[in-house]
């Protein structure tokens, strides 16, 4: 821990690029195989490829991975770092790395023990990818600590992973992650949360403003994404959200209980895409209402608790296209064409799969 103090300064005073990972000898295994991708090769993942990686735990579905595939949006690139900025790489592994500051990239790397992540300061932080970690159970938030310059981030492959971030230690009313623009997480099988709020601490206006795509695929255990707390209007920038095989999910964006009492339209202004595939659970995606006027494609397969769309903009061209089962579509609830909630409003487009009951839920027919 020492030997860091002298960059300590240095590090504050510009962006850090996280990268958090077990070390080759402690590596985490995927499907029986061992995986570490680190932050060079990650963007190199072809979108066919990384498709099948999701879907090597289901079997069932393998007939539906071309289908899927194409849904799919590839994860964005990192920021550009500049050449004073800091890729920070920590290990969980008992010992630290020998020559541990070098030059690549243009950007000062420093590597250290994922033990000493509470301990430095994670203000800078501008992207963090956590991957292939034995033994990470959390991605520690330190006292203060607000992750309002993070853009980027990614957390896949992480077996131990229980909850994604820790509530973050601040005064209640507090903005937090206010620049985060992507983020993705898959293949967390002990996942719950990826963000839970305390008593104490609810995130204030201004928090998630920019995020714009959200991305989750092969988190079984996963019961919420984001709770929208009471000073949390909406997610004012989100344009695509993507789920795929998280069982135990049953709502996306939890409300506040003081707002779901109201029953009041939780408003998306700019959610153009929203692609859902095999959420046995899910229930809502955000409260009992909820509004996107500039929708253009809803993607949904295996999702038959979940019975309303989202309220649009009442425009008869440029309708919102709608790729579905034909049995769920047929047992959708609407407000009226009055409420700008009406089948006439979406185009819907069912392809060749259909439900039987006598087949488990995710298997999928052509």
């Amino acid at each position: 821990m020492w030997s860091l103090m002298p960059f300590q300064k240095e590090i504050e005073g510009n962006f850090v690029y996280m990268e958090i990972d077990s070390s080759p000898a402690s590596g985490a295994t995927v499907g029986g195989r061992e995986v570490a991708q680190g932050i060079g090769s990650q963007q190199q993942f072809a979108q066919y490829l990384y498709a099948r990686d999701v879907f090597q735990e289901h079997p069932q579905a393998v007939t539906a991975i071309e289908g899927v595939t194409s849904w799919m949006w590839a994860c964005p690139p990192i920021p550009t770092p500049r050449p004073q900025d800091w890729y920070f790489h920590m290990q969980d592994e008992e010992k630290m790395e020998s020559g541990s500051l070098q030059e690549q990239h243009n950007t000062r790397r420093i590597s250290t023990s994922v033990a000493l992540a509470p301990v430095l300061r994670c203000d800078k932080a501008q992207m963090l990818y956590v991957h292939d970690s034995s033994s990470i159970a959390c991605i520690p938030c330190p006292q203060g600590v607000d992750w309002g310059w993070l853009q980027w981030c990614r957390v896949e492959r992480c077996p131990k992973l229980c909850s994604v971030f820790a509530t973050p230690q601040l005064d209640g009313g507090e903005t937090i992650f206010w620049w985060l623009r992507t983020f993705w997480a898959s293949q967390l099988p002990m996942a719950c949360y990826i963000w839970n709020w305390s008593t104490t601490y609810q995130p204030s206006v201004g928090s998630f403003e920019y995020l714009v795509l959200l991305h989750l695929d092969n988190c079984p255990r996963l019961k919420h994404v984001l709770p929208l707390s009471n000073l949390m209007d909406t997610l004012p920038s989100l344009e695509t959200l993507e789920i795929v095989c998280c069982g135990d999910l049953k709502e996306v964006f939890p409300l506040d209980p003081k707002r779901q009492e109201k029953h009041e339209i939780i408003k998306f202004p700019n959610l153009k895409r929203i692609h859902l595939y095999q959420l046995s659970s899910l229930q809502s995606i955000c409260g009992s209402r909820m509004s996107a006027p500039n929708l253009e494609t809803v993607r949904i397969r295996g999702c038959w608790g979940l019975r309303r769309l989202p309220v649009v903009s009442g425009r008869t061209t440029n309708r919102p296209k709608v790729d579905c089962e034909k049995d769920w579509w047929d047992n959708l609830e609407w407000d009226g064409v009055e409420a700008n909630h009406n089948p006439s409003l979406y185009e819907p487009r069912h392809s060749q799969y259909y439900k039987k009951a006598h087949l488990p839920r995710v298997t999928v027919l052509r």
